[in-house]
């Protein structure tokens, strides 16, 4: 059975990050730019933006009504204000308040090379994943709890030297605008926003280490590229997705075509 993505944090994220690249361009397009924009200039730009979420969000709705979410402990705040910063050294544990919304992790550390592994864990202490596991330097981005049944409350580091670690709202996360590219090394996180996605061009992993690239949406999470060899390759997309991660060692780019 598939897991059930975060869907409402996810959308809202991504129509948040659309709506300010429809005002840009609307302040952009403006002749005066030393004046606000019009107000039939915002209005178009809504209209626009709500058009276009409709469009990618309304086929593929479940038809019955999502629950709430259940209640939220008292100890832990219902969102990621601000980013969490937390720095170390060595073997640690440590307890984190972020909220049960889905957000991403930056993690740096192993400058020696040694072993390093970041382990997130919910209230009841149960592993919910593994998110670096590496004897190389480090120094990438991993989703953190876009599942319904995740809420990180502990992280786990296992490492030789010093590393950090940083929480940060998925609004954080870069952006790629479909049709369009993005490049990049390592681990990542980025955001879909424009038009429907339909396929991606995918190249990395030059070094035949393992390389992953992972979609979430609507439809839940899909596994796109799997693989230890060189990869250069075509891949279809759903066209509900909202989020790509990337899971590499070296450089990669992605190449994402717009559905027709």
């Amino acid at each position: 059975m598939s897991r059930r993505v975060k869907l409402g944090v996810l959308t809202l994220s991504v129509l948040t990050v659309a709506l300010a690249c429809s005002l840009s361009s609307v302040l952009s397009s403006n002749d005066q730019t030393t004046q606000e924009p019009s107000e039939s200039q915002i209005q178009t730009a809504a209209v626009e933006l709500l058009t276009a979420a409709v469009t990618s969000v309304s086929p593929s709705l479940p038809t019955e009504t999502i629950p709430p979410p259940t209640e939220i402990p008292t100890t832990q705040p219902a969102t990621l204000s601000e980013p969490i910063v937390i720095t170390g050294n060595g073997d640690r544990v440590v307890d984190v308040q972020k909220g049960i919304e889905p957000a991403i992790i930056q993690i740096t550390g192993n400058a020696g090379g040694r072993y390093f592994g970041v382990t997130n864990y919910g209230s009841d202490n149960q592993q919910i994943d593994l998110l670096v596991n590496t004897t190389d330097v480090y120094d990438g981005f991993r989703p953190l709890d876009f599942y319904d049944d995740d809420h990180t409350t502990r992280l786990q580091i296992e490492a030789v030297g010093d590393w950090k670690i940083e929480i940060l709202p998925l609004l954080a996360a870069r952006v790629l605008s479909v049709p369009g590219n993005i490049q990049g090394s390592g681990d990542d996180v980025f955001l879909l926003t424009g038009a429907n996605p339909d396929l991606a061009n995918i190249t990395g992993n030059s070094g035949g280490r393992y390389f992953g690239v992972f979609s979430y949406g609507l439809s839940g999470g899909d596994l796109l590229v799997n693989t230890t060899d060189p990869y250069d390759g075509t891949v279809i997309v759903d066209r509900d997705s909202l989020v790509i991660e990337v899971q590499a060692i070296g450089t990669w780019s992605i190449d994402i075509s717009a559905a027709q």
